[in-house]
């Protein structure tokens, strides 16, 4: 983490949520963290809930990468992974782990580089959907870029993304508005990158897809760091949140939240309650005293 650290959080609002980070079977994708080096050091955090051996693989699809590995029960091992992993710049990358198990594993993945590390929480692939509104982190400086990574399974997928920032990809030049439609094939991801903010943008897909958005370096108080986040389909979302206060933040932290349709939403924090009314799509952002919690919720 940065010198103070960049914490963030994602709250969206649909139906009862149904995510869950224990399952059998795994995507993985390393989105590029800072600049466009060799030097990054991948990781992945694994956690066995099943019996006392619980085997592990993990399966560059047509690739020459597969590893086998042995859990414990309740014990987290950290496997370390090739560098070349990490996705670079706007374009598609056959760069999609597979991860299968013989019983419930939680899995983490984690990139440092430098003075950067970022690390999120994967979904499994049951747990994966076909629609997704991005979120992108934006500090106050201009060094990075907003990114975010689309990864499919085992079909080819066609894949639409409806953008809110200018962005490159393949010798064309995208603008907010524009739709960008490709197919994604087996185990294939794409990472598209920019320096305005992706948030708003829709990604959709005709098989369900794992999606990562974050920055490649962002500064929001006294440090850069790299951020990343999978990010839940519209089907997983929920309806009512707490997020509790940090006492390692020595400043503040940020909690997003985005609505799929039109509706007004109430929040509780420290200071007293208030509700706001947000368009389908719309994304508040609400800051988290160290002091305080803050609590979410909308009918």
């Amino acid at each position: 983490m940065a010198e103070d650290g960049i914490w963030w959080f994602l709250l969206p609002f649909f139906e009862l949520s149904s995510a869950s980070y224990r399952s059998q079977e795994f995507l993985a994708v390393f989105p590029q963290n800072d600049d466009e080096s060799p030097s990054a050091y991948l990781q992945l955090l694994l956690t066995s809930y099943g019996p006392a051996s619980t085997q592990v693989s993990l399966t560059l699809r047509g690739r020459s990468i597969t590893q086998n590995v042995t859990l414990r029960l309740d014990v987290t091992v950290p496997l370390p992974l090739p560098a070349n992993l990490e996705l670079p710049g706007s374009r598609t990358c056959h760069k999609t782990l597979v991860i299968q198990a013989s019983a419930d594993i939680s899995m983490v993945a984690a990139s440092t580089k430098g003075y950067t590390m970022g690390a999120t929480a994967f979904l499994p692939v049951e747990s994966l959907g076909t629609r997704y509104y991005m979120v992108t982190l934006v500090g106050n400086y201009t060094y990075g870029l907003t990114e975010f990574v689309v990864a499919a399974g085992a079909a080819t997928t066609a894949t639409s993304i409806t953008t809110t920032a200018t962005f490159h990809y393949t010798g064309a030049t995208y603008v907010p508005g524009a739709v960008l439609c490709l197919f994604l094939q087996p185990y294939h991801s794409l990472q598209l990158q920019s320096s305005q903010d992706f948030t708003g943008t829709v990604v959709v897909a005709d098989t369900p897809v794992a999606v990562l958005s974050g920055h490649t370096c962002v500064k929001v108080s006294a440090g850069f760091d790299f951020v990343v986040e999978q990010l839940l389909p519209m089907t997983a979302w929920g309806r009512s949140y707490v997020v509790p206060s940090n006492p390692l933040q020595t400043d503040v932290d940020f909690a997003y939240v985005v609505t799929y349709e039109d509706n007004t939403i109430t929040y509780h924090t420290g200071s007293g309650n208030a509700t706001v009314a947000m368009a389908a799509g719309e994304v508040q952002m609400f800051v988290v005293n160290r002091n305080s919690h803050l609590h979410i919720s909308t009918r």
